[in-house]
């Protein structure tokens, strides 16, 4: 969900395509890497819950929790050890659920299974695995494949391209201060905490509607201090640096003649439990 409009383009045509097709008929032939991760560790905990038995749709959320974590490309201390302790109870409670030390179930424990227990210390040893996985060669490639402007003689281009990158990046290891540092968007506001509105936003003030202010004050400890008018923002970027879009402006973008399949993934949280819900516009 970040960088370029033509990225996230992409991102709303994959979420579009993994609608339209059956996981069942197309999970051996028809479905990309990229598609399964979307559809197993984004919206599995939502689709899940409450068909899975709680017992093995815990043990699956942190399954999730672990790999959510390594996908990121700048990782915590403490977010390492949150993925390490809950890729080990996965692990743990796979062979108790799964294998249950029999003989005859052990080709279950495959090597992905075991290598998940040495995920967040190779981790701390080389850095994230984005950094080093396959998605980053494919990445690489791709760009070089972009800066080729001779179709007559691509592999002479191709290697001058890499050059003048590889002599870029030696710079910038030697004297960091080189390095462009992305600043925040024009008319972006920081609140704290990692989190930035982004626009568009009101250009004037918004009156709530009776069911708004309804929310409001059963968000606000104190009725008296819920306003009558907001200034509304269409997105917000997290502190993992993902963007969450707003329906007010998801709605307005919407084609005329086909209306935006957009699915969210809700994270409810009170004070007794935590649950998801699903919802589509």
């Amino acid at each position: 969900m970040e960088g370029s409009r033509p990225g996230r383009r992409r991102c709303r045509f994959v979420l579009s395509s993994l609608l339209d097709r059956n996981l069942e008929e197309k999970i051996s032939s028809g479905y990309k890497a990229w598609e399964l991760l979307l559809w197993f560790y984004g919206l599995g905990p939502g689709l899940f819950y409450g068909i899975l038995p709680e017992k093995y749709y815990k043990h699956y959320c942190k399954l999730v929790i672990g790999i959510r974590i390594m996908y990121q490309r700048e990782i915590a201390p403490e977010q390492l050890r949150l993925a390490h302790q809950s890729l080990l109870e996965w692990v743990l409670d796979f062979e108790k659920f799964y294998y249950q030390q029999k003989i005859g179930r052990l080709h279950f424990v495959r090597q992905c299974v075991h290598s998940l227990v040495h995920l967040a210390p190779e981790t701390f040893r080389i850095g994230p695995p984005s950094l080093s996985a396959q998605w980053t060669m494919e990445r690489v490639i791709g760009a070089f494949g972009s800066l080729i402007k001779q179709p007559s003689n691509p592999f002479a281009n191709l290697t001058e391209q890499a050059k003048k990158v590889a002599t870029v990046n030696s710079i910038i290891a030697m004297w960091p201060s080189f390095e462009w540092v992305e600043k925040d968007p024009r008319g972006s506001i920081d609140i704290g905490n990692g989190f930035l509105l982004l626009g568009p936003k009101d250009a004037r003030p918004y009156c709530l509607s009776e069911a708004e202010q309804d929310a409001f004050v059963g968000f606000y400890s104190n009725p008296g201090s819920v306003p009558r008018t907001v200034c509304r923002w269409a997105r917000l970027r997290i502190p993992t640096g993902q963007t969450a879009r707003s329906r007010w402006k998801e709605v307005d973008r919407s084609w005329i003649s086909k209306p935006a399949r957009t699915d969210r993934n809700v994270k409810v949280r009170d004070l007794s439990n935590v649950c998801f819900v699903l919802t589509r516009i």
